[in-house]
């Protein structure tokens, strides 16, 4: 879902890439990782260009120089997650909290 050719149908700006983190035991990859762990993501070098992601819809629909990838919002109110590190591009799960992290 997203914005059609001509820019509108996207309201809420809500299109989202979601993921998960699995981690798997060093001595035996087959098997899940059973400890804690802290996981930081962190997006780099994310593109501005005009428009939304990549330059879509043309310039003149949509002039803006926003950030084209940008981590939820939803990650700084998540109780796993270390509020002081959590922004629109780094997110650092509170120790051992790896697991339970997640952004919706």
């Amino acid at each position: 879902m997203g914005a059609k050719v001509d820019g509108s149908g996207d309201e809420k700006g809500d299109d989202k890439s979601m993921f998960n983190i699995v981690v798997h035991d060093k001595a035996n990859a087959a098997k899940l990782y059973a400890g804690k762990y802290t996981v930081k993501c962190k997006l780099k070098e994310v593109t501005r260009y005009p428009g939304i992601c990549s330059n879509y819809p043309l310039q003149s629909v949509h002039p803006t120089r926003d950030k084209d990838l940008r981590l939820a919002e939803s990650v700084q109110d998540d109780p796993n997650f270390k509020k002081s590190l959590a922004d629109d591009s780094v997110a650092v799960t509170e120790d051992g909290k790896g697991a339970d992290g997640s952004s919706k």
